[in-house]
């Protein structure tokens, strides 16, 4: 299982850090278009979708904008615990919505932070940056991961941070999802791929029982091995994440 999900840090990557992103370093356009790279292939596509009708020609970006998607929510102050095993240690992740946004390629861009810990130890720290486009699709821009688990704390190999080293963001889930949609990008020379497997999903964890989920299989197109299955919950976001390394539910979710 990863340690990260669809819902990690570029904030050392482009040289800029949290405080850049208090003090409103960077300018962010009111209007921003993105271009997206025509969607991957995704190795054991259950629904055998092609995926090119997730994918719009265009994305704009308004300069307010709010990452509001009813699948995967992120108002700042909104914290979500799990808990679970990852490869049979007791595994505790605490995701929150951080104040303040990140401008990134003219987006202004919203910082979702997670703290990973086995057997009570921290073993990694992400952010994920996202925008939501005018039309409701959620964008990934950026990814930064702090490995804790030995040695020195060092940056993973997978950070990255849309407009740097070639990097561009890519769209990780669109606004009405539906079975066979591929979302697919390519960063830093790893590839992710989300195919949505079913919609209308009945989810049962210890934070409740949770009715019209999404289910989505994220994967490497590369090692198509290392697939998570991720449910999410209307107006809540991630529920559940099980891989064959182990499984997280959620057990606690505050709006803040």
């Amino acid at each position: 299982m990863k340690a990260r999900h669809l819902l990690c840090f570029v904030l050392s990557l482009g040289g800029c850090g949290l405080s850049d992103v208090l003090s409103g370093k960077d300018e962010v356009s009111s209007s921003v278009a993105i271009t997206p790279r025509p969607p991957l292939p995704a190795p054991g596509d259950p629904a055998g979708g092609s995926g090119d009708e997730a994918i719009p020609p265009e994305a704009t970006f308004a300069e307010a904008n709010e990452v509001a998607h009813s699948h995967l929510p992120m108002q700042p102050g909104m914290v979500w615990v799990y808990e679970g095993y990852d490869h049979l240690r007791f595994r505790r992740d605490v995701v929150r919505v951080l104040d303040g946004k990140r401008p990134i390629l003219g987006v202004a861009c919203t910082a979702l932070s997670q703290e990973v810990t086995l057997d009570g130890r921290l073993v990694e720290r992400t952010t994920l940056w996202y925008a939501q486009d005018d039309a409701g699709n959620v964008w990934q821009f950026g990814e930064e991961s702090m490995d804790f688990s030995i040695g020195p704390v060092q940056i993973t190999a997978d950070s990255w941070e849309a407009g740097v080293d070639g990097n561009e963001p890519w769209m990780c889930l669109g606004a009405d999802p539906r079975p066979g949609m591929v979302f697919a990008g390519i960063h830093s020379g790893h590839a992710d791929a989300v195919v949505v497997r079913a919609v209308g999903v009945l989810a049962d964890v210890p934070a409740g029982l949770f009715g019209d989920c999404l289910e989505v299989v994220e994967s490497n197109p590369d090692d198509p091995e290392d697939e998570d299955l991720i449910i999410y919950a209307p107006g809540v976001g991630l529920v559940s994440e099980e891989s064959i390394s182990g499984r997280i539910e959620l057990v606690s979710f505050s709006r803040g």
